[in-house]
């Protein structure tokens, strides 16, 4: 199937059934909104999480019986049963997106650390000043010491961080079509240990072909930062008209469809011709 023909299949399938666009939406309202009461109300923080948690890895499981609903064939959204399968399917998906992501964007993180060989050796030398100013004035030890201290740790913090976020965020837009394919490995041989099949998984992507891949993965990603884009119009415009409400149920919908829309997809174009 074209490209085109994916997206155009995929922008078209969520629509199909809007009853279960919203039962999606409903958990990741809960995953959302946990976090945010969470962080409000001191008392709640634990349950909310938790609520979170367990919202989100069923938001995962029925994305991922998109994914392999569509490989199957099927042209309808999938039930909404076997809740404790769809939860366990999340909790795989969790754990592959860490093995694919975030393990080697923190280990790519350390490495350039390594590389970079930070000189954090003014704390050795206020240390010292600090061993050695008994009897100086408070006032000029705060001015000559701890201050420069402090400025220069600020600087090195702003600097590193700017950097660590351009680095992740590299990283991650370079890994995830990997981790995609490795979901979409998982979902159409049947078995967890399938997304750790890196061979495979790179012989399976020299099949489709990475000019393919990318193709894909690059349209696709255009849509849904379109999409995503829309949604933060919508809240920030309804939010100036004292409408947040409106503008916070638009902008969810907007992400239900885009949430189904892309795993819709990624299951056709990794679906053998």
């Amino acid at each position: 199937m074209k490209i085109s023909e994916i997206l155009k299949d995929s922008l078209i399938y969520p629509l199909l059934e809007w009853k279960k666009i919203l039962v999606l939406g409903i958990m990741i309202l809960v995953s959302g909104l946990s976090q945010i009461l969470g962080m409000s109300n001191i008392d709640l923080i634990v349950v909310l999480v938790g609520l979170g948690f367990l919202s989100g890895f069923l938001v995962n499981g029925y994305l991922y019986r998109i994914l392999k609903s569509t490989l199957d064939g099927n042209e309808k959204l999938p039930k909404f049963n076997n809740w404790i399968e769809m939860f366990r399917d999340g909790i795989k998906v969790f754990i592959i997106f860490i093995g694919y992501l975030i393990l080697p964007t923190l280990a790519i993180l350390f490495i350039i650390l390594y590389i970079i060989g930070l000189d954090f050796t003014f704390f050795e030398s206020v240390f010292i000043s600090m061993l050695g100013s008994m009897g100086i004035n408070p006032l000029e030890f705060l001015v000559s010491e701890i201050l420069p201290g402090i400025e220069i740790l600020l600087a090195i913090s702003f600097n590193l961080f700017t950097q660590m976020v351009i680095v992740t965020l590299i990283s991650i837009i370079l890994l995830l079509p990997i981790f995609l394919v490795a979901l979409a490995n998982m979902a159409y041989e049947g078995e967890f240990i399938d997304a750790f099949r890196i061979r495979e998984i790179i012989e399976e992507i020299r099949y489709i072909k990475w000019i393919n891949l990318i193709k894909w993965y690059i349209m696709t990603g255009i849509i849904f930062f379109i999409l995503f884009c829309i949604g933060t119009a919508l809240t920030y415009v309804f939010g100036v008209l004292n409408l947040s409400i409106v503008g916070l149920f638009l902008s969810l919908i907007l992400a239900f469809y885009s949430y189904i829309y892309y795993a819709r997809s990624l299951g056709l174009f990794y679906l053998p011709d």
